[in-house]
């Protein structure tokens, strides 16, 4: 029961996440003093183990999830921010061998493709200091 909850709140979440990208809503962030103008964008990862994602300044990661058999990312972005920054991201594969500690990273999510054959572990750089 506890399992089916969950995952229709997950289901519910991505739901939400979609229609925002897909309905180009945006929102104002006034916590920051003003108006700031913020939006969900959708970046698309490659399954390279190590990757950079150029983003907009401050910006924050949501979420990392398959869609259409890709490797999406979700960030709350300034659309009007022009300086960016470079963010590093890894995928391991479950049984891969890699070179890094995780010391200085997040774990996002596990995604999975193919069915579920192939499993990726995504960590994104903690680049917020």
């Amino acid at each position: 029961m506890v399992d089916f909850i969950f995952g229709l709140a997950i289901g519910f979440c991505v739901g939400v996440i979609y229609d925002i990208i897909r309905t180009k809503r945006k929102y104002f962030d006034k916590d920051q003093g003003g108006n700031k103008m913020n939006a969900i964008y959708k970046y698309e990862l490659s399954e390279e183990k190590v990757q950079w994602v150029s983003l907009p300044v401050n910006s924050t990661v949501l979420s990392v999830v398959e869609q259409h058999q890709d490797i999406v990312m979700y960030a709350v972005v300034d659309v009007e921010q022009e300086n960016t920054q470079e963010i590093q991201f890894l995928l391991l594969g479950t049984g891969q061998d890699f070179d890094n500690t995780l010391d200085g990273y997040t774990f996002l999510n596990t995604v999975n493709l193919s069915g579920g054959s192939l499993m990726f572990h995504v960590f994104v750089e903690n680049w917020w200091g």
